[in-house]
Order: C-alpha cells, then sequence, then structure tokens
C-alpha cells in the first residue's frame, strides 16, 4: 500500500481509529499485531523481539525499524540501495575474515621464528657466560685483582701528567677547587701559583715582563684546569677569543666578559663567581680591587694585553 500522510493518520488517531498511544513529547506510536510481525527490510530479519514503544534498530544489519508501516516510510529505492548494501557488505564481512585469518596465521609464524631466534641467542649467551666463569674460576683471583689495581694506577699517572710544572708547582689543590666549583678561592689560588711560579709573592702582582716569562708549560696547565672544569667557559684561551672578537678594545672586553656593566666598572666583590657567569669571566689576573684599575706599576688593559699575547704565543707553539 501506499501508506497514509500524517494528517490523515492524526485525524485516525483522534477518532480512535489506530491503536496507538502518544508520548509526553507527543509523538504517537501505532501498535502492531503481534501475529503480524514485519521482517526487516533490509536484512528480511525477523523483527519479532523489537516489540518496543519507539523506533529501535535491527539487531543484525543495524537498520532503523518503525513500528508505523515500516513500507510506508521508505521508498521503495531507497530499500533496494540499501539491500545491495546489506550484500556487499555480507560479501566483503565474508573476505575480510579469511585475510584477517591468514594475516594472523603469518604473524603466527613471525612470533614463532623470533621465539626459535631468542631461543638460540640466549643459549649462546649462556655458553658464553659459562666459559668466562670457568676461565675466571681457573684463574688466580689475586692475579685478576692485581691487574685491576694495575689499570687504575696507570689511569691515575695518566692523569696526574696533565699537572706538569716547570718549577716545581703543586696544582693539585687548585684542580680540587675547580672540581669543587669553588670559583671565587680557585681565582685567588691561581693568582697566588703564578706569583710563586714568578718568585713575587712579596710584590703580590705580575708586570708585563712577568707574564712574558712566565713558563709555558705551567701556563698550559693552568688554562687546562680551567677551560676543563668550567666546560669551556673560563680560562686564559677563552679570554684571549674574546679579546680577538673586540680588537683589543679593552672596555668592549670587559663589557663581554661581565667585567663591566652598564657602563659601570665591576668591583672584584661583584664578581661573578659561579658558572653561569659570562665566557672569559674567569679567572681575573689584570686587575684585583676594579676592573678599571690596574695593579703594581701597569694599567688593568695592559696587563690584559699581554695576558692575551701570553696565551697567543702559547697557541703558536712557544717553547
Amino acid at each position: 500500500s501506499r501508506g497514509i500522510s500524517y494528517k490523515t493518520a492524526w485525524r485516525q488517531w483522534k477518532s480512535g481509529r489506530l491503536d496507538g498511544y502518544q508520548l509526553p513529547s507527543g509523538a504517537i506510536f501505532v501498535r502492531v499485531d503481534p501475529a503480524n510481525i514485519p521482517l526487516c527490510l533490509v536484512c528480511d530479519t525477523s523483527l519479532k523481539s523489537l516489540m518496543s514503544a519507539s523506533p529501535l534498530n535491527c539487531p543484525v544489519c543495524g537498520w532503523v525499524v518503525s513500528w508505523a508501516d515500516a513500507k510506508s516510510l521508505i521508498e521503495r529505492e531507497q530499500i533496494n540501495w540499501a539491500r545491495k548494501m546489506w550484500a556487499k557488505c555480507q560479501s566483503g564481512q565474508s573476505s575480510n575474515h579469511d585475510v584477517a585469518f591468514s594475516r594472523l596465521e603469518l604473524r603466527l609464524d613471525a612470533l614463532q621464528v623470533q621465539l626459535q631466534r631468542a631461543t638460540e641467542e640466549r643459549q649462546y649467551l649462556q655458553s658464553q657466560l659459562d666459559w668466562v666463569l670457568e676461565w675466571l674460576d681457573r684463574t688466580n683471583p689475586d692475579r685478576i685483582a692485581q691487574m685491576l689495581l694495575n689499570i687504575e694506577t696507570q689511569s691515575s699517572e695518566d692523569f696526574e701528567s696533565t699537572l706538569q710544572s716547570e718549577v716545581g708547582l703543586d696544582y693539585k689543590p687548585l684542580r680540587e677547587l675547580l672540581v669543587a666549583r669553588q670559583w671565587r678561592d680557585a681565582d685567588a689560588m691561581t693568582r697566588s701559583l703564578m706569583l710563586q711560579g714568578m718568585q713575587r709573592e712579596t710584590e703580590g702582582w705580575l708586570t708585563p715582563e712577568d707574564i712574558e716569562h712566565f713558563p709555558p708549560m705551567d701556563w698550559q696547565t693552568l688554562d687546562w684546569l680551567w677551560y676543563e672544569y668550567s666546560g669551556g667557559r673560563f680560562g686564559f684561551s677563552v679570554q684571549q677569543w674574546m679579546w680577538q672578537e673586540v680588537s683589543g678594545d679593552y672596555t668592549a672586553f670587559c663589557d663581554r666578559v661581565g667585567w663591566r656593566n652598564r657602563e659601570n666598572w665591576l668591583y672584584y666583590d661583584d664578581v661573578r663567581f659561579d658558572i653561569d657567569a659570562p665566557a672569559g669571566h674567569l679567572p681575573i689576573l689584570g686587575w684585583q680591587k676594579r676592573s678599571c684599575y690596574g695593579i703594581g706599576g701597569g694599567t688593568a688593559a695592559e696587563i690584559m694585553a699581554s695576558l692575551v699575547a701570553k696565551s697567543g704565543n702559547m697557541e703558536a707553539g712557544e717553547d
């Protein structure tokens, strides 16, 4: 049948000719005779289990089911299209299932191969471990301990060889301060060691001539210690690079390494003795009280120029 319009259905409902009921929302549903339960229009599934007061979905294909004369609510073209899609879906599900099963079989085979390889590798590693344990068991444990001690001693000697001095200076205390990042104490000890190296403890400062003739091996040791334990931030060579960047301008150099802040020359007590200080900030040898003052008979700029010249000579291979 062609069905009826909603106006006709409303009049029949009002006149009591339709067996149904109205929801609080105003929607009206018509009851279906249980003896005449229809099939799903798409998959032909019996809808007997779906007797309900509201529209539901077919439990098999998911098509929306309405008890109000379902065939009249959906055009024949839509039904035909839905049935074709359902048939294709059914065919596709069967095919996909077979493909999925085949993939699982392949995956299972691959896992079995990996498991076999892992078992073989474990057996090989176990055999190697057994061999090592057997070798250690046959070897004198005291001899092994002595070998390890010799290795540690040699490593220590190799490390100590980097702390060389031409004039008998001991750089181990300075290294300990740098390792502990006691930058202020390390700066003071560096100055003290250099004064000892040139026998200038009484005067308390180095002249440009002293810096020029400072023992090359000791200079390299001091520079290496500062550079190594600051992660490349501090040291004579770093200051040399900063000096070259500003073309030997002492004021610009102080701005660059943080010895001057907003045109204010830094006092020694305001020096940043921490690893986050600007590159080249330490050590300080060209001045002691304030970065614009010199020490002894030379200006801060003159002494800094001497330090940079010494680093340049060392870089060029001074003996």
